[in-house]
């Protein structure tokens, strides 16, 4: 059993397609470009994000020559990006993890109702992480994160 693994990262999109014992078969990469500004602002786009995915992991199967049973997928955990629900289109730029306009000593979260609250760990930690970054409370509405 063959599996295509994609590491979509800040700066590019790596894939390989390893063997069962290990050995990699296959391997492609593709660049993306994080836009950052002096204020702290870093975005990415959306469609660059998925064309890379779309050009690694191709790369790496053609490189391979066969086929895969399973594929993983570890991506920027803490990037945000917000989407409409219908159209699965993207809503604007991806806002990076390194984006400094969440990390500012604002005290976030002490405003935040307590049914969001309860879908993160609270209060954020030094250095932020995914389970509660700022700027995912800020996106998410209480009832997708209540689940109703």
């Amino acid at each position: 059993m063959n599996v295509l693994a994609i590491d979509q990262g800040t700066s590019s999109t790596k894939a390989l397609v390893i063997d069962p014992v290990g050995r990699v078969l296959g391997e492609g990469r593709a660049p993306v470009s994080p836009r950052a500004s002096a204020d702290g602002t870093v975005l990415q786009d959306p469609l660059e994000l998925e064309r890379s995915v779309l050009v690694a992991g191709r790369a790496a199967l053609a490189a391979a020559g066969g086929a895969v049973s399973a594929i993983g997928l570890g991506n920027q955990g803490e990037t945000v990006l917000r989407w409409d629900r219908d159209s699965g289109e993207p809503l604007g730029p991806a806002i990076s993890w390194q984006d400094r306009r969440a990390w500012a000593p604002s005290g976030h979260g002490r405003s935040i109702p307590t049914e969001v609250r309860s879908c993160f760990a609270w209060p954020p930690r030094a250095g932020g992480g995914r389970d509660n970054h700022p700027l995912v409370v800020s996106l998410v509405s209480v009832d997708e994160c209540a689940g109703r």
